[in-house]
């Protein structure tokens, strides 16, 4: 049974951090403008210990955790997410993605500037903002103006689409054919989409007279709704464009607030950089640097590095060390685990996914170290370390086989596969596409109609003849890109004739003679004798562990799949279907392993030479 215990693992250890006596004096501190110096945090450690000062303030007041860059903030983040709910932790990143064009806020951040303003108000719960320099500096509307500006939709609502529209306007939404961005509405007649600050995915509403009949969302790429709601929350993109309304994350916070930084005064002459960089009119949307500084001193100080900002109050060293680089040698871990057993040191290894941490107890099952040495703990985290104070090791496991590891912000809704409105827009006059129902036509480009004085906008079709179809945004379902032969033109269909039905018909007709041939040749290869491969050896699962990247769900999908087929005593029959750079070599690597363990041999074919170099 595999030594995995999730729940319990991260909170004790929570606990332990919380105990320590450094960690105590960290939720003690209050003066402001006074350091707290610390030192000796490696790795995770760095997010246990922040989540633990907040433990030890009984879970209330207000957090600032001040990282040297978005990436090292967005680590920090994913780490935390495992010790806090969602509505005690936020992410505020800087909207200035390019310093020569201030952008649109991303709708992740306007969510969390509303609701962090709100819960830093009214103080009932504990708040945690991970954050940057950059994004600290920048102002932005109060959450007040928010509110004046922000109104709510309902099915049954009396409102027009004009006068929807009119206000959408006023309040600096921008009017586009196709939204795909927060902060765009378009209207097609008694249809309106429009992309509130509120939400991930806009909304499609639809009108009946001057009275909203329905409310939906849907996905920009396909078009098609993915659910039907009642009511809906319209936050514009008003305020980001006065300064007169505008705040700062330091401006607001309460007098209790503590601020935790890394190199807070190197980060500040990075800063005067950037902000010197910026154009006259974006400079109104941050805060100069000499007033930076002094709102930074208005509150009590936690900071790492050599440089401090605030007045120097005392050192507290939390001695814990980076995990080793173990560099995929499983001995010099199970080495590491057996030494550190003898001493009294506990070992627990991370892992994100079930399958990883099988494979880790494969191998160390297979070097002889006993399951009550080390605990696997399902659990993504940034770094591992080694405390000497709690006598631990907490390593990862993408850190022992050199994985790449990615962090993880707010969940968003996953996108369906469908012909998009970018694929639609990336077509050119004159390209082919398939229409369900009248077969391969030519892309004429996007047009806009008037029916009874209503505005409507089609996708215009050319086939045969000089006819012509036009088809709605709401039916892209029915569409699809032209895929043949490269450098051979398809032929035309022809409207009003059965030949596109005919190939239909013939096309199905073909796919259930294949299938018939295909079920009858199945039949008979389950009954010939094939070769079964053996359960997966020490080896495979050491290979199966060194791949940089984590498996996808289709990978492991597929992986299990294939490895059931070649465990099986009957003839193989598995096509691995996916897109360009989607990992179907990492799987056919498996494969070919998993033969030549069991002294069988591989041929690999490819169709080109180039690619048959890129193998080898």
């Amino acid at each position: 049974m595999m030594a995995v215990r999730e729940e319990g693992i991260l909170s004790s250890l929570l606990k332990a951090f919380a105990k320590l006596p450094e960690t105590k004096r960290l939720g003690e501190h209050r003066t402001p403008g006074s350091t707290l110096q610390v030192k000796g945090l490696k790795g995770s450690a760095y997010s246990l210990a922040v989540a633990a000062l907040q433990v030890s303030r009984g879970n209330a007041g207000t957090t600032v955790v001040l990282m040297p860059s978005q990436e090292d903030a967005s680590y920090l983040f994913s780490d935390l997410q495992l010790f806090f709910p969602e509505y005690q932790l936020y992410y505020l990143p800087c909207t200035l993605r390019d310093t020569r064009q201030a952008l649109l806020e991303p709708v992740i951040q306007r969510n969390e500037l509303v609701a962090c303003q709100s819960d830093i108000a009214s103080g009932t719960h504990a708040t945690i903002v991970v954050t940057y320099l950059q994004a600290v500096a920048e102002r932005f509307a109060t959450s007040s103006v928010f509110k004046e500006h922000a109104f709510s939709l309902h099915a049954g609502s009396a409102i027009s689409p004009r006068v929807l529209c009119d206000r959408l306007v006023e309040e600096g939404f921008e009017q586009v054919d196709f939204v795909y961005e927060p902060g765009q509405f378009a209207r097609r007649g008694s249809i309106v989409d429009l992309f509130s600050l509120s939400d991930t995915l806009p909304f499609r509403i639809d009108f009946l007279g001057n009275t909203v009949d329905s409310l939906r969302q849907f996905d920009v790429d396909s078009q098609q709704s993915v659910r039907k709601v009642e009511t809906i929350s319209v936050i514009p993109p008003t305020g980001g464009e006065g300064a007169v309304h505008e705040t700062s994350l330091l401006e607001i916070l309460p007098a209790g607030a503590l601020v935790w930084g890394e190199e807070i005064p190197e980060q500040l002459l990075g800063y005067e950089n950037f902000y010197q960089k910026l154009e006259l009119r974006q400079r109104q949307h941050f805060i100069a640097p000499l007033e930076l500084k002094e709102l930074f001193l208005r509150y009590p100080l936690v900071e790492g590095g050599l440089q401090l900002l605030g007045s120097y109050e005392g050192l507290l060293d939390l001695h814990t060390v980076a995990q080793p680089p173990f560099q995929k040698n499983f001995s010099a871990v199970a080495q590491r685990i057996e030494t550190d057993w003898g001493r009294g040191i506990k070992t627990y290894i991370s892992a994100e996914q079930p399958s990883q941490l099988a494979r880790l107890q494969a191998i160390f099952d297979e070097l002889g170290v006993p399951r009550e040495r080390y605990t696997l703990v399902q659990a993504s985290l940034w770094g591992g370390f080694s405390s000497q104070l709690l006598e631990l090791n907490l390593f990862t496991d993408h850190q022992i086989f050199d994985r790449y590891h990615k962090y993880t912000l707010r969940k968003q809704l996953p996108k369906r596969d469908a012909f998009s409105v970018k694929e639609m827009q990336a077509l050119k006059p004159g390209d082919y596409v398939v229409h369900a129902d009248h077969g391969v036509g030519v892309f004429e480009g996007l047009i806009r109609t008037e029916e009874n004085g209503v505005a409507q906008e089609y996708v215009r079709l050319s086939y045969q003849d000089k006819d012509t179809i036009l088809v709605s945004i709401h039916n892209l379902h029915r569409l699809s890109k032209y895929r043949g032969k490269e450098g051979e033109a398809p032929v035309i269909s022809k409207l009003g004739s059965a030949a596109w039905s005919r190939m239909k018909a013939k096309a199905k007709g073909k796919v259930k003679d294949i299938a018939r041939d295909l079920i009858q040749l199945y039949a008979r290869r389950r009954e010939e004798k094939g070769f079964a491969y053996g359960a997966d050896t020490y080896l495979q699962e050491t290979l199966e562990a060194s791949f940089i990247y984590q498996d996808t769900p289709d990978q492991l999908e597929a992986t299990r799949a294939v490895k059931a087929d070649m465990e099986r005593p009957v003839p193989m029959d598995r096509l691995v279907c996916g897109d360009v750079g989607f990992g179907k070599t990492e799987i056919a690597i498996r494969a070919a392993f998993k033969a030549v363990s069991d002294s069988k041999q591989v041929a690999v074919l490819v169709p080109t030479t180039v690619l048959a170099l890129q193998h080898y």
